[in-house]
């Protein structure tokens, strides 16, 4: 199985990097291993090119991502709870409400 477009934790990130000044020139996409589904490299030069900074973030296996449905069912299951109706949440509120979890009366 291949995936040939751009994944949206990659747009995600690049989003960031805007909103802290930098100025990204692209994604590439380099999928060596099908199982390797979640490592991103970012590599951030300064614009006379003496300064380089490299991030690289792996997720090996899904694991994480089925605990994160986990958590994100349990939040959203006290959020209906406390009343709410039409809202729209995404995993940065769930990750954001993370410390509430447990300090339900």
């Amino acid at each position: 199985m291949t995936k040939a477009d751009v994944s949206g934790t990659a747009l995600a990130w690049q989003e960031q990097f805007r909103t802290l000044g930098a100025k990204p020139d692209g994604i590439t996409s380099v999928r060596e291993r099908p199982e390797a589904h979640g490592h991103h490299q970012f590599i951030l030069e300064s614009s006379d090119g003496t300064v380089t900074i490299e991030l690289d973030t792996k997720v090996e296996g899904r694991l994480v991502y089925a605990l994160g449905t986990l958590v994100a069912i349990r939040f959203l299951h006290r959020k209906m709870q406390e009343g709410s109706k039409g809202e729209v949440f995404t995993m940065v509120d769930v990750l954001k409400g993370m410390g509430d979890i447990g300090k339900e009366a």
